[in-house]
């Protein structure tokens, strides 16, 4: 059995949901295995990011997002708020500010439990 590994990355910034096209990157990473049959397994380490396979809705907001990742953010909006201020959700609690700032990220760095409840969804 062959298994090939290919990593790639993306970012985040604090503007809320990032969407990215992968599939040509999977497609290329395939071809370069040169592999005919087998499976082909996509995933994120990190714990704010999720896959998601989605239909492409042609149509796009004036921000550059399909009208699909535009309605996927406005639900995320409307049920997992995005965090705007301490003590807004439980997380982070003392604990982890402590751990973080022994790592070298700041408070609002951890201000991020939105992101964390959205991809746990998906």
């Amino acid at each position: 059995m062959k298994i090939v590994s290919q990593t790639f990355r993306v970012s985040s910034s604090d503007a809320g949901p990032v969407f990215y096209a992968v599939t040509e990157r999977v497609q290329a990473a395939v071809a370069a295995a040169r592999i005919q049959n087998g499976i082909c397994v996509v995933f994120s380490r990190h714990t704010t990011c999720a896959v998601l396979l989605d239909e492409d809705s042609f149509d796009k907001t004036y921000t550059g997002r399909t009208y699909l990742q535009q309605d996927l953010a406005d639900v995320f909006e409307r049920i997992i708020p995005t965090c705007r201020k301490e003590g807004q959700y439980l997380h982070p609690g003392p604990a982890l500010t402590a751990f973080a700032a022994a790592h070298g990220e700041d408070k609002p760095g951890t201000l991020n439990t939105d992101a964390h409840l959205r991809s746990s969804i998906l």
